[in-house]
């Protein structure tokens, strides 16, 4: 609805929920998850499929900056590789 998009709680909640789903597309790699958000998760996984462990270098040169910038500038909490188990 279009009263939405000028709530800026729900805004975040959809960017949240967005960036919840890349993490599970991409094996809960953050980097790679930030890579999509700004590149597109298809590009992402193809660019990892394609280069393995090397991705990060044939990133687009917008998308390594973005890395670099959000890297260099926040704190980024470590994600485990998978999810932890249910107890």
């Amino acid at each position: 609805p279009p009263s939405s998009i000028n709530n800026p709680e729900r805004q975040i909640q959809r960017r949240c929920n967005y960036m919840r789903w890349l993490l599970r597309q991409l094996d809960h790699q953050l980097d790679a998850a930030l890579a999509a958000y700004n590149w597109g998760v298809g590009n992402v996984k193809k660019c990892h499929a394609t280069h393995g462990a090397l991705w990060r270098v044939y990133l687009p040169k917008e998308t390594r900056d973005y890395l670099r910038i959000i890297e260099t500038t926040v704190e980024l909490p470590t994600v485990p590789t998978r999810p932890p188990s249910a107890v």
